[in-house]
């Protein structure tokens, strides 16, 4: 299925060096998916957070920090779940802040 391509495309990239790539990527590929903001394109399953986690730990990765995932933006239902997903594993975040550079006025 198309996750499973987009997990192995993610995965295998050289681009994707941390935790908050390959978030950003599989929600980018969610909006672009979705043909209605009420209706995701996929639900994400728990195996594929699980992977997401097993990748991150392999590759040292940081967890996620909660602030980041944790927006109204990321809770609409065209993401298919996945910040629910993620907050159940409580080894994929943090509560320490992000330092991410964020928009310039």
């Amino acid at each position: 299925n198309d996750l499973e391509k987009l997990t192995t495309f993610l995965v295998e990239s050289p681009i994707v060096t941390n935790s908050y790539i390959f978030y950003d990527a599989v929600c980018c590929w969610l909006l672009d998916k979705c043909h209605n903001i009420n209706t995701p394109f996929v639900t994400i399953p728990e195996t594929f957070v699980d992977m997401f986690y097993d990748v991150m730990t392999s590759r040292g990765w940081s967890p996620l920090p909660r602030e980041y995932i944790n927006t109204e933006v990321k809770n609409r239902k065209m993401y298919g779940g996945l910040k629910s997903q993620i907050m159940r594993n409580k080894n994929m975040i943090t509560d320490n802040q992000y330092n991410r550079i964020m928009c310039c006025h």
